[in-house]
């Protein structure tokens, strides 16, 4: 029985290829765009620059996948403190995706560092009433939006999202080699720690200061959850892939249709609870029809309506419709085929929560956001899988659960 997964040369080839093709995506794009007022507008009115369009694409991928990392850590704990056992066997496939979170927030800093200009309006001389630019409303919320705390929060964040991974990688190398009753218990403190501190400071913070603020004259307090939906629904349905891929490849054995049944079937749910959120959040702004928050539908639906409504599309009713028969979400091919939609829809999610703000009146979407995603993307999976192969216990055998994995029935 395979139970150590190796990264095949054929596998490394794969996404090494993908990446040079993202890359090329990105040259030709950069090429197609390359004088100045790419199309569409910035903060100020001002046609939006080749370098706006490289940092808000290249950003909105990171911020994805940031995302994507952190609700693989809150899922895998989730279901441990809930004492489940249908997971166990995957649960190093999750630990894998949350492999990338180093990576991601090596990217973010750097973006905080040498683009928040270009990122976030509320970085420019708007506080002082004496300037030409002075901004009363932004004015009145200088004392959260400045980058003394922003820096603060975002180190709090980073060091604690790195510092979940370790102890959760370390807990579950341990239990490996040396499994026992302490480890277990030790695995539970940290699963209630990890849900308490993703979702309510890293998701909350994270989610107002690098997304929310983008358009800082904006707010909805459905926000955070919304986007953490977003990223969840993509974060399952990589997690059903790279299972389908093991499987595919000799390893898991005694993974079945049942778990498979069970990550298709919270692509569906949070599928459904991604669009309550969505739609809950439009249907007030669009009712109260108050100027400061429609402005933000108005940006997305005057020069990215085939984005707005794509991303329903592919996120909501293709997902409903596909996934909502049981034996639909024991059939591999299909569950593979909508996987693939879904990571799509939720990335052009989120660049519709950043990009038509950075960019105006459309032309954001080109080569260059297709030739970042794909790129990245093959960079993301291919860290996720590095770090899978170094597990040497893939399917947990030792954990205390494992038989209850194994016996899985639904």
């Amino acid at each position: 029985m395979k139970n150590t997964y190796i990264f095949t040369p054929e596998a490394k080839g794969f996404l090494i290829k993908g990446f040079i093709v993202g890359l090329i995506l990105l040259a030709i794009g950069i090429a197609m765009n390359w004088n100045a007022g790419v199309g569409g507008g910035d903060h100020h009115g001002h046609a939006a620059t080749l370098r706006t369009h490289l940092i808000a694409n290249i950003y909105t991928v990171v911020l994805y996948g940031f995302w994507i990392g952190v609700t693989a850590l809150f899922f895998l704990s989730a279901t441990t403190l809930a004492l489940g056992g249908w997971h166990i066997q995957i649960q190093k496939v999750l630990l894998a995706i949350g492999g990338t979170l180093p990576f991601s927030i090596l990217l973010l800093a750097i973006f905080f560092a040498v683009f928040n200009h270009d990122l976030f309006h509320w970085t420019h001389d708007l506080y002082d009433p004496n300037s030409a630019t002075y901004d009363a409303i932004l004015a009145s919320k200088r004392d959260y939006l400045n980058m003394g705390r922003f820096w603060v929060f975002a180190i709090a964040i980073f060091v604690l999202v790195l510092g979940l991974y370790f102890l959760w990688n370390k807990n579950l190398n341990e239990m490996d080699t040396n499994p026992s009753v302490k480890l277990f218990d030790k695995s539970r403190a940290i699963a209630a720690a990890s849900i308490f501190i993703l979702a309510m400071l890293v998701n909350t913070f994270g989610s107002w200061d690098w997304a929310m603020s983008i358009q800082p004259h904006w707010y909805s307090t459905m926000f955070s959850w919304y986007l953490m939906a977003s990223a969840a629904v993509g974060m399952f349905s990589i997690l059903f892939i790279i299972v389908f891929y093991l499987k595919k490849n000799d390893y898991l054995p005694h993974v079945n249709e049942n778990h498979q049944h069970d990550v298709a079937k919270y692509m569906f749910a949070i599928s459904i609870f991604w669009t309550y959120v969505w739609f809950s959040q439009f249907m007030l702004i669009w009712y109260a029809n108050i100027p400061e928050e429609t402005i933000y539908f108005t940006k997305r639906l005057h020069g990215y309506a085939f984005m707005f409504y794509i991303s329903l599309a592919l996120n909501f009713i293709l997902p409903f419709l596909a996934l909502m028969k049981r034996d639909s979400k024991r059939k591999s091919k299909l569950v593979l085929t909508i996987a693939v939609f879904i990571i799509i829809g939720h990335w052009f999610d989120f660049f519709n929560m950043i990009v038509p703000e950075l960019i105006e009146g459309g032309g954001g979407f080109n080569l260059i956001s297709v030739g970042a995603f794909v790129a990245l993307a093959s960079v993301f999976i291919y860290i996720a899988l590095t770090t899978l192969s170094k597990y040497k216990d893939l399917s947990s055998s030792t954990h205390p659960y494992i038989k209850e994995s194994y016996g899985h029935h639904i």
